[in-house]
């Protein structure tokens, strides 16, 4: 049987194989030497890759101490990492003790082979990933802080909407045009204010997921449609909730259309805040493809966070769409962080959907919820 050397390069991984006939043959040791000495020279000629010596099924055991006197043990004092498998239907022990001994690690498979090398070159990629700075942006701390202390001081631990977006405003979020009605004339003088159409939804600390109990109306466009959307989401909500409490219907720009995401923040026990970013809208979690970063994130952080879902190529431009403002979120996501770490008390927070327009034309929060934690027992 012919020796053959095969090299197989991908970016910087070289896999060199060497089959080797496994018949007693009174010429394998020069096949053994020619082999490894080939091997060696192509290690070391290149600088990029990886190297794989793999021996060939079959081998017995006085031919693996054969192997070991031409050169296995020259190959463990190679500068790059040498993995084996060795296979065969016959007892291969004595030759993974000899790999042992040499510090080569056999596997029982070459696919395992593979995705270890594969598993390494990923991890010497993140070690050499560039280093990007965190940012710190210009924010009203003060004024969040004012807002947490007031909402624990009327044993609340849920933030309405409109005062979400007061947090999120006060850490410079892209937020659209807002204000909360407190009666149905207020409603139609606040839609002539911000330009129609707009949403309405329901104000209410007692009231989580506002669509569920029929506190959202859309494209909301004239003064009387605003009056009589009032009492049909106060009334709705009343029916359905008879306890909650009403403070009042806020009333928002409609957003152009864009892709919907969804970044969130939540606190493990053990790891501290954890960020979230996905597809947003009303399925995100039947579609469940998000990414997660620990706190606080850096600029390639947040980028690679975009860049790690599945639908990423969403934000490519799809069937004619433009490519999405990716700056835009990368920045909202470092702003999430910012506000994550100068507030420990926050226990969740979703802004879902964040709207993300063309590229250049930045991104809209349109709804969020934020949740505190409770208030120490004194």
């Amino acid at each position: 049987m012919p020796l053959l050397i095969k090299r197989q390069s991908s970016r910087q991984i070289t896999i060199y194989h060497s089959p080797i006939t496994t018949r007693q043959n009174p010429r394998l040791d020069q096949r053994l030497k020619s082999i490894t000495n080939a091997n060696h020279r192509l290690a070391r000629r290149d600088k990029g890759g990886n190297f794989i010596g793999e021996i060939g099924s079959q081998v017995e055991s006085q031919q693996f101490a054969r192997a070991e006197r031409v050169g296995v043990g020259k190959a463990a004092g190679q500068d790059k990492p040498v993995l084996a498998s060795f296979l065969g239907h016959v007892d291969i022990s004595a030759g993974v003790q000899i790999l042992e001994r040499n510090g080569i690690p056999n596997y029982p498979f070459p696919e395992n082979a593979a995705r270890s090398l594969a598993a390494m070159f990923r991890y010497t990629q993140w070690l050499h990933r560039p280093r990007t700075r965190e940012r710190t942006f210009q924010v009203n701390a003060g004024r969040v802080r004012e807002i947490f202390d007031r909402i624990r001081a009327e044993g609340r631990t849920f933030l309405p909407e409109a005062e979400a977006l007061e947090v999120l405003g006060a850490y410079g979020f892209p937020l659209l045009k807002h204000a909360v009605a407190r009666d149905p004339d207020e409603a139609a003088r606040l839609i002539a204010e911000i330009g129609g159409p707009v949403a309405m939804k329901i104000v209410s600390p007692d009231v989580v997921h506002k669509v569920d109990v029929g506190g959202v109306l859309l494209n909301i466009s004239t003064a009387e449609a605003a009056r009589a959307g009032f009492k049909q989401i106060t009334n709705g909500v009343k029916q359905k909730l008879p306890g909650a409490r009403l403070l009042g219907v806020e009333i928002q720009q409609m957003a152009a259309k864009g892709t919907e995401v969804i970044l969130g923040l939540s606190r493990d026990p053990a790891f501290g805040h954890i960020i979230m970013f996905g597809l947003g809208g009303t399925y995100v979690e039947v579609l469940k493809d998000v990414s997660f970063r620990l706190v606080p994130i850096r600029e390639l952080g947040a980028h690679n966070m975009i860049k790690s879902i599945r639908a990423a190529k969403v934000f490519e431009g799809f069937r004619g769409q433009p490519p999405a403002d990716v700056e835009a979120v990368a920045e909202c996501l470092e702003r999430l962080s910012q506000l994550a770490v100068d507030f420990p008390e926050i226990a969740e927070l979703d802004i879902n959907p964040l709207i993300v327009h063309a590229q250049g034309q930045g991104a809209r929060v349109a709804d969020v919820r934020i949740a505190l934690d409770a208030p120490p027992r004194s």
